[in-house]
């Protein structure tokens, strides 16, 4: 939205005369909507426990070797716009528009809010071996092998689908626990939310180009609650 997250109350601004209306993207998560992102995977198995809310941290760390263990399966599967199939991915992070992480004061911010495309990140092994590479490349930012190795992936579709063979997929949406019914689609509503804003805002940094995994690599931190 380009406002200052340093300067709250500039915001104001946008209810008097020096207030514009823009259009930005709604995502759409089984007919429900979503402004900010869906997790898929090991994250909605974190949130749903009743003990998240007063005590992120604690839960998350407890949570997280059992979730994301080699020989655990989410029941996911999900297809990649050149035809693979991620089966029983680890973590699947859809956002509304793609997210930006570059640094601790930019890390979570959109460029853009009215592309009409999602951001879809996924973390997908199935070996010891793979999932040493994973966080050995997630705790040093060497992002080449994990790439090609398939471990991770990421792209920017307009819609995804979801399918569960249980019948069923629990997701964290904008950080509520839900569940859905299988297939699940995942889609974009270019230009549906008018928001008001102030006319003079600073905006935003123009975007740097990052990897999927550097992005993955960020999202885990959030899970594991050490972002800010």
């Amino acid at each position: 939205l380009g406002l200052d997250r340093d300067d709250p109350p500039a915001a104001i601004e946008a209810l008097g005369e020096g207030g514009v209306e823009i259009r930005v993207d709604l995502g759409n998560v089984g007919g429900r909507p979503f402004v900010n992102n869906v997790s898929l995977g090991v994250y909605a198995e974190i949130i749903s426990s009743p003990e998240y809310r007063d005590a992120k941290l604690t839960t998350a760390l407890q949570a997280l070797p059992a979730a994301a263990a080699p020989d655990s399966e989410s029941g996911l599967q999900v297809k990649t716009p050149d035809g693979r199939v991620h089966s029983h991915p680890e973590l699947v992070q859809v956002g509304n528009n793609r997210y930006e992480y570059r640094d601790l004061r930019t890390s979570g911010t959109r460029p853009r809010l009215d592309t009409g495309l999602l951001g879809v990140e996924v973390i997908d092994y199935s070996t010891e071996g793979e999932l040493d590479r994973v966080v050995r490349a997630l705790a040093s930012g060497r992002t080449e092998a994990a790439e090609a190795d398939g471990l991770v992936a990421g792209w920017t579709p307009e819609s995804l689908s979801v399918e569960s063979p249980d019948g069923k997929i629990p997701a964290g949406v904008d950080g509520e626990y839900l569940t859905f019914p299988s297939p699940l689609t995942i889609r974009s509503e270019p230009g549906v939310l008018r928001v008001r804003v102030p006319a003079d805002r600073p905006g935003l940094p123009a975007p740097i180009p990052t990897s999927s995994i550097e992005t993955v690599r960020k999202l885990w931190s959030v899970v594991l609650g050490r972002a800010g």
